[in-house]
């Protein structure tokens, strides 16, 4: 970056000459890995880093360059989720975080975050809406109180992560591991945990209503006190579950591939046929007559 003018108009003009050079520049000189606001550039380029200060933005323990826009000078930049998304569209976010990292509270809404190491990370009360996080490993970390409502977790690793209180609606959690994993008063409405590996997981009073939990395996699972009110439990195994009051779940479809493990006799006495192999416990109005022609 040598060459650049001192004087303040001249400044100006280099920067609307050499914005993509220079933001190309100024990110590579970032300290990422240390997630630090530290711009390494030489003692007399002071007065222009001190310019472009405003547009740092450190927030979650992100090093990033804000407010230019992604499309423009792609994979150059980190861009936090401290960007707001009104529809959920991506937010690049490479290397994001390193395990253990502090983002309690942190904006990374629609952020993509797929893959990422987030191993025992703080993520109390992160707003991770609609973020993409496929395949990411989060086995330990503290997702107490986030809003992970629409956010993609398939295939991630949730093992013995803090979970409670958390709101996952309409979250992709198919193929993901919550084994042993804290999921006590979790929203869990219509989310997609198909083949989901929830063993010995606490779901004791989780809003599992709607729930798609196909071939998941909930073997010991807690869900003493948890709705699983139209919940689908096909081919589900639930051998050694803390099960709900069975007289109060309502709508529930299983089949015959369902492992109940306990409470099967009053379950089969409960249930109607919808169709072959498969069955919908304590079913309600209209599907007890729509079934009774079956």
């Amino acid at each position: 970056m040598t060459g650049v003018p001192h004087d303040d108009t001249a400044v100006t003009r280099w920067l609307d000459l050499h914005r993509e050079w220079f933001y190309a520049e100024l990110g590579e000189r970032l300290d990422i890995e240390a997630g630090l606001k530290e711009v390494l550039l030489a003692e007399h380029h002071r007065d222009l880093v001190e310019n472009i200060q405003e547009n740092l933005d450190i927030e979650g323990g992100l090093a990033a360059i804000l407010p230019v826009p992604n499309e423009t000078f792609p994979d150059k930049h980190l861009m936090t989720g401290s960007m707001e998304a009104d529809q959920p569209g991506r937010i690049k976010t490479p290397s994001v975080a390193r395990s253990g990292k502090d983002l309690s509270g942190a904006n990374l809404r629609g952020a993509d975050l797929r893959g990422a190491d987030l191993r025992m990370a703080d993520l109390r009360m992160a707003d991770l809406r609609w973020t993409d996080m496929g395949n990411a490993d989060l086995s330990g970390a503290d997702l107490s109180n986030a809003d992970l409502s629409g956010a993609d977790l398939s295939n991630a690793d949730l093992s013995g992560a803090d979970l409670s209180n958390a709101d996952l609606s309409g979250a992709d959690l198919s193929g993901a591991d919550l084994s042993n994993a804290d999921l006590t008063f979790v929203s869990l409405i219509d989310a997609d945990l198909i083949e989901a590996d929830l063993t010995f997981a606490n779901l004791s009073g989780t809003d599992l209503s709607g729930a798609n939990l196909s071939d998941a395996n909930l073997s010991g699972a807690d869900l003493s006190n948890a709705d699983l009110s139209g919940a689908n439990l096909i081919g589900a195994n639930l051998s050694g579950a803390n099960l709900p009051v069975i007289g109060a779940i309502t709508a529930l479809k299983w089949s015959s591939r369902t492992l109940w493990g306990r409470d099967t006799g009053e379950i089969w006495a409960r249930s109607v046929e919808q169709s072959e192999g498969v069955y919908v416990l304590n079913p309600t109005g209209r599907q007890v007559d729509a079934f009774a022609d079956h």
